[in-house]
């Protein structure tokens, strides 16, 4: 679950959908609803430095209506799942697909939505490009985003964004800051609940952390520029390409699939910006070569990265229960449980990961560094986001995490997972499947272990969306950690 920003994103990229009377398009069962015109919002749509002429453009809301299918509870159904069309389909002149209506750009690349949409205040709304042609031909695989945020109290966003510069940097941070409910550019939801609209501003207003929506640019400070200037240039050399079948979209979609080197193939570049902030360990080398020597966006990377991880968790403030001293020489890994506490001084969270990523950086992120000590959690993904869970596989990834930090010298703590209200019935027999041989290990092998399962279990109340805790529930692990290590 994946990233240091002056912004602490306390769960889940959680999205609240554009819904109600005065949206034109689909509402959140399906049916279509009229709207009253909103106001003028105008941009561009550039691949690299080229202006991408006849892009469709569509105003976007993420889906608050999800529900899930007792047969299959990983996965939304579809009427929750889809992402919701702002713009007023007859507004725009009755031109619409199957992601909702449209307006094309301009030979400059150039497009106006002036009376042509209305979104619900406190939602949130993002732009959405495909297709068009940025100068050598239409290419079917060019997908850019941006986030606009949360949709203010008139209902449009005149006077809050003059102007809105879609490119592959605005895409870079879109991708990020939606990661964790963004299964691709056109499905991005969450639940609809007072605590997970209220995460997902947070998360939405991360993007402008990391880049300037007027002017397409990566920021200096806190963002590190150079690295997402990197990755707008590798996306760039498949949208500034022939298309689809070209060398440069071939080596981004087959290094960006949805479990990096595997899983779902990506379609377009906004898809494979999501997966690669999915997967921000996978084929880098490859992902790296795709940068070009005049790459379109600088300053960038000299160097190939280790990971494209991008930072999203402010440092912490003095913690509570768990004393200096012991925090200063302690490293947290894990997914975006860890990620976005702001306890952890040395926080190796990121989020989407899986135990199998945790272990293959462990060596690098944990043991080099010197650490006295290291909290171990991780598993969540490993249950809750793969199409078929193996879960011995994820317990024998945290068991062999302990052993080599127990042959490196380190204090090794291990964690059972936070309850998982998103389905409680469901979930209620997985992770004991995890949490019981993982208890049994550590108790075998005299690990500390923290039970963190039992005192979040039936308590919604420390959650922002029934899987990543708000700060009541970071309160109570930090309490549980506290009364594990006291020295």
């Amino acid at each position: 679950m994946r990233h240091a920003l002056l912004v602490v994103v306390c769960g889940l990229v959680v999205l609240a959908g554009c819904s109600g009377g005065s949206v034109g398009g689909l509402n959140q069962t399906g049916a279509v609803q009229s709207g009253s015109s909103g106001e003028r919002l105008a941009g561009t749509v550039h691949g690299g430095q080229q202006p991408i002429v006849g892009a469709r453009v569509y105003l976007l809301a993420a889906n608050t209506a999800n529900t899930f299918d007792p047969g299959s509870p990983s996965t939304p159904v579809a009427d929750g799942q889809t992402s919701l069309p702002v713009l007023n389909y007859a507004a725009v002149g009755n031109v619409g697909d199957t992601i909702g209506p449209y307006v094309t750009t301009d030979a400059n690349g150039g497009f106006t939505l002036t009376g042509d949409y209305s979104c619900t205040p406190g939602t949130q709304v993002y732009l959405y490009a495909q297709g068009g042609n940025p100068g050598a031909g239409d290419n079917s695989a060019a997908a850019l985003m941006a986030v606009l945020g949360t949709c203010p109290g008139g209902g449009n966003f005149l006077g809050s964004i003059p102007f809105i510069s879609v490119n592959e940097v605005s895409t870079v941070a879109a991708a990020y800051a939606m990661a964790d409910f963004a299964m691709d550019p056109t499905h991005v939801w969450s639940t609809g609940t007072t605590p997970a609209q209220s995460g997902i501003a947070t998360a939405f207003g991360n993007a402008a952390n990391l880049a300037n929506l007027g002017t397409g640019a990566a920021l200096t400070s806190p963002a590190p520029q150079t690295e997402i200037n990197t990755l707008a240039n590798i996306l760039a050399a498949c949208i500034n390409s022939t298309g689809f079948e070209s060398s440069s979209c071939s080596v981004l979609f087959n290094n960006a699939q949805s479990a990096g080197s595997s899983g779902v193939y990506p379609t377009n570049t906004a898809m494979a910006a999501i997966n690669i902030a999915h997967n921000p360990l996978s084929n880098v080398a490859s992902l790296y070569t795709l940068a070009s020597a005049t790459p379109p966006f600088a300053p960038s990377l000299t160097s190939q990265p280790n990971d494209f991880t991008i930072p999203l968790v402010a440092t912490p403030s003095p913690p509570t229960y768990f004393r200096n001293a012991l925090n200063s020489t302690t490293v947290f890994i894990g997914d975006s449980i860890t990620q976005y506490w702001n306890l952890p001084v040395n926080n190796q969270g990121i989020a989407g990961e899986y135990t199998a990523d945790m272990l293959a950086r462990f060596q690098t992120d944990v043991i080099n560094p010197g650490y006295a000590r290291v909290v171990i959690l991780g598993g969540t993904n490993d249950i809750w986001l793969a199409q078929s869970p193996n879960i011995p596989q994820a317990v024998q990834n945290v068991e062999t995490m302990a052993q080599m930090g127990r042959a490196a010298g380190l204090e090794v703590v291990l964690c059972t997972l936070p309850a998982n209200l998103t389905n409680p019935s469901f979930f209620a027999q997985l992770y004991p499947l995890f949490d019981q041989p993982l208890t049994a290990f550590a108790t075998a092998n005299g690990y500390p272990l923290v039970d963190y399962y039992d005192v979040t279990l039936g308590h919604p109340e420390y959650f922002l969306d029934g899987i990543h805790p708000n700060a009541a529930g970071y309160a109570v692990m930090e309490a549980a950690l506290s009364a594990v290590v006291t020295q």
